[in-house]
């Protein structure tokens, strides 16, 4: 897996030719493959400058599947939605200041059909460290986009955005760290 790949509006356009448009209120994932790395130091996968490098999403996706397809959640299997092809991290700002919500670090797409899966996120009362995993948990019903080979998923939902993603924005906070 090349570890800047992007999953761009071509990808998309591949996906839904062979499965059909985006449904509404959809989670969009990207399985890049990069799960397979979590317990190696591939997973974080520093340059020699100590930048993280991974597969993500390109801003011309997000804008077309906000647009375009009314999708409210993108997952990944990576740790971020951004690679060093963002670096002001366009992804980020883009979706999470809409109202829109996403997952990270999102395990087992292998596991999930290509369309048709529920998506349940859980958020711990306490501890605040375990949230990232008790959701990376909580989703492994979710089958993405893998920009290398076109294996795509969408998930329809039912539920609503993250209130506090504006003020996050605001705050140059995501992903629980100071931006």
């Amino acid at each position: 897996v090349d570890p800047l790949a992007l999953l761009t509006l071509e990808d998309i356009n591949a996906w839904e030719s062979k499965h059909g448009p985006i449904p509404k209120r959809a989670c969009l994932a990207m399985n890049s493959g990069w799960a397979k790395h979590v317990n190696t130091p591939k997973f974080k996968s520093l340059n020699d400058k100590g930048e993280h490098r991974q597969p993500a999403f390109h801003i011309d996706a997000i804008e077309f599947i906000k647009k375009e397809r009314d999708v409210v959640s993108i997952a990944v299997d990576t740790f971020s939605f951004d690679n060093l092809h963002s670096p002001e991290s366009d992804v980020h700002y883009a979706w999470l200041g809409d109202e829109r919500w996403g997952i990270e670090n999102v395990n087992n797409l292998d596991d999930v059909p290509a369309v048709g899966a529920t998506v349940v996120v859980v958020s711990p009362e306490s501890a605040p460290q375990a949230a990232a995993s008790t959701t990376t948990r909580a989703t492994t019903a979710v089958r993405a986009i893998d920009p290398s080979n076109m294996r795509a998923g969408l998930l329809p939902l039912h539920s609503g955005s993250c209130a506090d993603s504006r003020a996050n924005l605001r705050s140059r906070k995501c992903c629980g760290k100071q931006h």
